[in-house]
């Protein structure tokens, strides 16, 4: 919840450039790759580059965004034909090729903000600073400038923003780790690499199918229009206590999440030996350390345990 404030400010610009955009410059489907994008990379970085925005987006930006959508199309197709990967053919190349692009990209991409979070990390902690130079929120200055009350605000963002120095709306995921000192600055680009890429195609799946949905029941899409105008009342959603007064909305989420996961598999390593029951009765011995797969789509679609298993209910996860 410390991100929703840098979250719905970079989404408040998406949606300004959204109708001009998609009707002139962007296709729909990459439209929300981009958004997808710009979000993600607020929450890692701070900031945002703005990819839906034809005026200013980088090419290489653009690029990642590409590259990390062909990656993780192309490997739905390699997981139904595993001969691709071990005879190297012509889909697994392309695969390799966009993966490195979207790797490189963000290793740097981490790698300097990664940088630049830990040099205002160490301004901060030198004992000669000054006050009137410093271009960074950081506790003390925000307790006394804002009349804080560091023990009883009950503000997340707040109290997020009073330990970690930062330049941004909310501090970044990546100034947070730096902030924690466990790991180098190396580390911190190798794990904000496959991060942001995940991130990125995972956020944009959900998104879509979302959109989908509701496009697809416009009586739904009315009702959750109501509810928002009636709760935020033209007000970004920034935190906690809004998402829980929005019911409808985290129903219309849940329920696209059941009927149309973004993926439709879900890898499990077993702890610790474990016997499965088939319905037939026959039991099925899974060993320790072993892979198995969880079936995300069909549990969420068998009439045994959803009504109506092929609608889109929202209603169906209301209290």
């Amino acid at each position: 919840d410390t991100y929703m404030p840098a979250i719905a400010e970079t989404c408040r610009k998406i949606s300004d450039v959204a109708g001009y955009e998609v009707s002139e410059n962007i296709a729909f489907v990459d439209f929300i790759s981009r958004a997808a994008f710009d979000m993600f990379e607020t929450v890692m970085y701070g900031s945002s580059s703005f990819t839906t925005n034809s005026k200013v987006a980088k090419p290489e930006d653009i690029e990642f965004v590409m590259a990390s959508q062909a990656a993780f199309d192309i490997t739905g197709a390699l997981l139904s034909n595993p001969m691709e990967k071990l005879f190297e053919g012509d889909l697994y190349k392309k695969f390799v090729v966009n993966m490195d692009k979207t790797f490189s990209f963000a290793r740097k991409r981490t790698k300097k903000y990664a940088d630049l979070a830990l040099m205002d990390q160490q301004q901060v902690q030198q004992p000669q600073r000054s006050r009137q130079s410093k271009q960074f929120f950081f506790a003390d200055e925000v307790s006394a400038d804002a009349g804080v009350d560091e023990e009883s605000s009950k503000c997340p963002v707040q109290k997020i923003r009073n330990a970690i120095p930062t330049k941004f709306v909310n501090p970044s995921f990546i100034e947070r780790l730096v902030h924690r000192g466990e790991l180098n600055n190396e580390d911190i680009s190798e794990i904000g690499a496959p991060l942001l890429m995940a991130g990125v195609d995972t956020t944009a799946y959900v998104m879509s199918w979302l959109y989908l949905n509701l496009a697809s029941n416009p009586d739904v899409q009315t009702k959750l229009a109501e509810e928002l105008h009636s709760v935020l009342k033209g007000a970004d959603l920034t935190t906690v206590e809004q998402i829980q007064s929005l019911p409808y909305l985290r129903a219309c989420i849940r329920e696209s999440h059941r009927l149309t996961p973004a993926t439709p598999i879900q890898p499990k390593k077993m702890r610790k030996d474990v016997d499965v029951v088939l319905p037939n009765g026959d039991i099925y011995h899974v060993e320790a350390g072993k892979r198995i797969f969880l079936n995300l789509r069909a549990f969420p679609m068998d009439p045994q345990f959803v009504d109506n298993p092929t609608k889109y209910q929202p209603e169906r996860f209301l209290p």
